[in-house]
């Protein structure tokens, strides 16, 4: 048979099979704000390519948006609080060495509830004009009470 010259010498580089390294959400890995994108990881940069056929989220997200950057697919829409999100992923995902992921892949993302917020829609003082209908335009997220304190202005100032 054939014998290699014992000076011979050959450098050769592998790489790991494509897969999936982490989905998480900007700041958790375990739970997510209502408003964070879904981020999922690979081991590998990931090549141009008709990715949101390759994604798959249930329940369905209105205004799904899936892009891809570098190592990462980003999920943005309207996802909801208090939900769970079951993410599958095609075997067809492909990165920039031809490498596919070659299975099925799923991850679950869980949304908590958004924190308590209330914003008045105004600069720090809301004004109401003597004219105008009498609303304060206020924004409420998981408050379920509000006090406002309401003082007349005087009608010389």
């Amino acid at each position: 048979g054939d014998k290699v010259h014992p000076r011979h010498k050959a450098n050769f580089r592998t790489f790991d099979p494509l897969r999936v390294v982490s989905t998480h959400c900007r700041y958790s890995a375990t739970t997510c704000l209502p408003g964070e994108p879904v981020l999922v990881a690979f081991s590998g940069i990931l090549a141009p390519q008709p990715i949101a056929s390759r994604v798959r989220v249930e329940p369905a997200v209105a205004g799904l948006g899936v892009e891809v950057s570098g190592q990462l697919i980003a999920l943005n829409g309207r996802l909801l609080a208090a939900t769970t999100y079951r993410i599958t992923l095609a075997p067809e995902i492909e990165d920039t060495l031809g490498q596919q992921l070659g299975r099925v892949a799923t991850a679950t993302v869980r949304f908590r509830d958004a924190p308590p917020s209330a914003v008045i829609e105004a600069e720090t003082l809301a004004t109401i004009e003597m004219e105008a209908p009498r609303s304060i335009p206020l924004r409420l997220t998981n408050v379920p009470r509000v006090a406002i304190r309401v003082a007349a202005v005087p009608r010389d100032r």
